[in-house]
């Protein structure tokens, strides 16, 4: 079972979590997101509390960092390692 990643990995996880709660589900759902502005590393980290999972990453933007964790979450909920 492959995964196919979503065109927007942030848009596809905020639409389930949306159809998960109006169904009831409980799940924590908290961003947080900061700039790291270090001598030599100048990125947005991106870190999620799902379910009692956390999750991390980074990129070069504040929604390229969100997407990352985004991605990541989706895959394992695709692959039935998670379910928020």
């Amino acid at each position: 079972m492959d995964f196919e990643a979503p065109e927007h990995p942030l848009t596809a996880l905020n639409d389930y979590m949306q159809k998960k709660r109006r169904g009831g589900a409980t799940s924590l759902l908290e961003w947080v997101v900061e700039f790291d502005e270090s001598p030599h590393v100048r990125i947005w980290k991106a870190k999620l509390m799902l379910g009692g999972t956390f999750f991390a990453g980074s990129a070069k933007t504040k929604t390229g960092a969100m997407n990352v964790v985004a991605l990541e979450v989706l895959r394992r909920i695709h692959l039935g390692q998670l379910n928020p």
